[in-house]
């Protein structure tokens, strides 16, 4: 699959990685139909974040469709459409009770930090059940696959027009 992946401040590269699997009964894989670049994923790429690696695929916003989910998730299936939460919560910890989800003691903010996350074709998203929320009301143009919208701009747009990468600069994102 493709991804957008940090290789170290200042140094993007658009390249092919596999695609994940589940590795616990509560993750899902969600094929991505749309995300978007956060201000966190700009302090990333300029190397604010030092427990993000290289060879990390960033992000940690989307929506997408279910490709397949682990045996412990019970609140979502195959195709169903679903908004990808920033923060990942298990649901059960003390943080989680509280509704404290960024704090969450195997979970908070992960996708795209300290796993890889949402700016790719596929994404694993662990403790599925809590950690997504049913899509049925996303208005069409949000439900149309086609990858990644910024991205795909900038792949199909040589002047590099990009709104996206408008913020991001395109001198280090190797295609």
């Amino acid at each position: 699959m493709k991804a957008l992946v940090y290789h170290g401040p200042g140094i993007m590269a658009w390249e092919e990685k596999p695609k994940p699997k589940i590795t616990k009964a509560s993750d899902a894989i969600v094929k991505i139909l749309k995300t978007t670049i956060c201000g966190t994923d700009l302090h990333i790429m300029k190397g604010d974040l030092p427990a993000v690696t290289d060879g990390r695929i960033i992000g940690h916003e989307g929506v997408g469709i279910i490709e397949e989910t682990g045996s412990s998730v019970s609140n979502f299936k195959k195709g169903d459409h679903v908004i990808i939460s920033c923060i990942t919560s298990c649901g059960k910890c003390e943080y989680c009770k509280r509704g404290m989800y960024s704090h969450c003691i195997d979970g908070g903010w992960i996708l795209g930090n300290l796993i890889d996350g949402t700016q790719a074709e596929y994404v694993r998203i662990p403790y599925a059940d809590n950690s997504m929320m049913n899509g049925k009301g996303l208005p069409n143009s949000m439900r149309v696959a086609g990858g990644l919208p910024g991205v795909n701009c900038w792949r199909q747009n040589p002047a590099n027009k990009s709104p996206l990468l408008n913020h991001l600069g395109t001198k280090n994102i190797k295609k």
